[in-house]
């Protein structure tokens, strides 16, 4: 399924989102596949369901091309991030300033897939919050660094209790920086690795999902930065 557009007002300011519910994102890469490290950075919300979401899956990578990409029923070759898991709720709480956020606790994976096979590989200790108020922005990125045998999947997440909307130039300083730096964010460049090579297909395209219809990610901005 494809995103949907919404248009929502924050401080006066009109944000048109990108709204994943149950839906892919793909974009072709302008430098196709001229990169060592390439980072992708989202800055998203996801209004309040009034509960924990159940079993949810976010995926944040690359992929070869558009035609089968990492939702469809078949994936050329997909290489990334993965939030979540089949079995484990996002849990739903408050910030004691009383907004609302979703934690998720070693939910993090590495992850592949090739055609029908998605291979995942160990979860990282880490502790993530994501924003569950459409009114506070978060920053959260994937960096791939590609290597033989293993690619290396670095990530940057929110991980304290307090909610604080990042704004869009802070946002676009992150994903170009050498080494992110935030407070309350956490930066772990890993290793995360996953055995992983081209041979299936080129990481030519950019590629998000988000596996719930409700509650929808809404995704103000996405960034691209070639690292090296």
């Amino acid at each position: 399924m494809a995103c949907s557009i919404l248009l929502r007002t924050i401080g006066g300011v009109d944000d048109k989102r990108a709204v994943m519910s149950q839906a892919q994102f793909g974009r072709v890469l302008t430098i196709g596949t001229d990169w060592t490290n390439l980072r992708i950075g989202i800055r998203y919300s996801l209004p309040d369901s009034g509960a924990n979401i159940l079993a949810p899956t976010f995926f944040m990578g690359v992929c070869s091309g558009t035609t089968a990409m990492i939702a469809d029923a078949t994936t050329t070759n997909f290489v990334g991030l993965r939030i979540g898991n089949t079995s484990t709720a996002f849990t739903r709480g408050t910030d004691a300033n009383s907004k609302v956020r979703y934690t998720t606790t070693n939910l993090a994976y590495p992850v592949k897939r090739v055609n029908t096979t998605t291979t995942a590989g160990s979860s990282v200790s880490t502790s993530n919050l994501l924003s569950g108020d459409t009114s506070l922005r978060f920053n959260l990125m994937a960096e791939i660094a590609k290597g033989s045998p293993n690619y290396n999947i670095k990530f940057f997440v929110h991980g304290t209790v307090d909610s604080v909307d990042i704004s869009q130039a802070d946002f676009l300083d992150l994903v170009a920086a050498t080494t992110p730096v935030l407070a309350g964010y956490t930066w772990n460049a890993g290793p995360n690795n996953i055995a992983c090579d081209e041979a299936a297909g080129a990481f030519d395209t950019v590629n998000l999902y988000w596996d719930k219809i409700t509650p929808g990610v809404e995704v103000s901005d996405i960034a691209i930065a070639r690292i090296a």
